[in-house]
């Protein structure tokens, strides 16, 4: 009988050595597949959110909303339809000219026309459960609300018929206190940067709250960007690369947290 020679030590260690670099390389994939399956429900979710918003803004005519028109002829730059922070007191975006308004003539609660259903509490009879009071409606964890932006071209800023609709989706924000849009001295150069924001903050000041793939709004144009890339040039500097060009110059921005994503929807089917 041939005796077969056994393994080495050093064979052993290198045998051990390639196996642990093969698990360490599939170790990596289960924390980039959690991140990719939280986004992805997050995009489903956001895409469901925008697809019930829309709908009830065309089965209750948002654009033609009697607060909504009102508020438009005061002010067809934009109208931010926000009964969540309207309904707390706050009747403008902070560091901007863009009033906050609620809704009239829709039945109920308005959140549960401005919230995916999902995250609510119903009782027997399909009402919205408020027995803790306005602030248990709506369970802040994992919730999705939205608001809508509506404007009117400067060419057509007094014909109704011309109202052009946002969608802003939010994961998580806070409803019972008016928080999470904070404004910042911004610069921008069409012609040479058009798609570059840079943004200034005081000294000793707390720098955006943002991160790539979130939203900033420019007050002046009521336009929702996102952000795609963040450069920090000093303490007290900071580019933002929106994904599509800016529509004009802007001399201030406001950081919209918690905006998961905005739907454009246009000027509807309907008059």
């Amino acid at each position: 009988m041939k005796h077969r020679a056994g393994l080495t030590l050093v064979e052993v260690l290198v045998a051990i050595f390639i196996m642990g670099i093969g698990m360490l390389a599939i170790l990596t994939l289960f924390p980039l597949g959690v991140m990719n399956c939280g986004q992805a429900m997050q995009d489903d979710r956001a895409a469901r959110s925008a697809a019930n918003a829309a709908a009830i803004a065309n089965a209750w005519d948002l654009r033609n909303n009697a607060n909504v028109v009102t508020a438009l002829n005061a002010n067809p730059l934009g109208v931010y339809v926000d009964p969540w922070y309207f309904s707390l007191g706050q009747v403008t975006i902070p560091g901007s000219t863009i009033p906050r308004i609620g809704v009239t003539g829709w039945p109920g609660a308005f959140q549960q026309w401005f919230g995916l259903t999902d995250d609510y509490n119903f009782t027997p009879d399909g009402g919205l459960d408020g027995a803790g009071g306005v602030a248990s409606l709506v369970r802040n964890s994992g919730t999705y609300t939205w608001c809508y932006m509506l404007r009117r071209p400067p060419s057509q800023p007094n014909t109704p018929y011309f109202t052009d609709l946002s969608i802003v989706v939010y994961k998580g924000r806070v409803t019972q206190t008016p928080t999470g849009e904070t404004a910042f001295t911004a610069a921008s150069t069409l012609a040479s940067a058009p798609n570059t924001v840079t943004v200034t903050v005081a000294v000793g000041g707390q720098p955006p709250a943002i991160r790539k793939t979130g939203w900033i709004l420019d007050p002046a144009t009521a336009q929702f960007y996102r952000v795609v890339s963040i450069v920090q040039n000093s303490a007290t500097q900071f580019v933002l690369e929106t994904q599509l060009p800016l529509k004009a110059d802007v001399g201030s921005i406001i950081v919209m947290e918690n905006a998961v994503e905005v739907f454009e929807k246009g000027f509807g089917w309907q008059p």
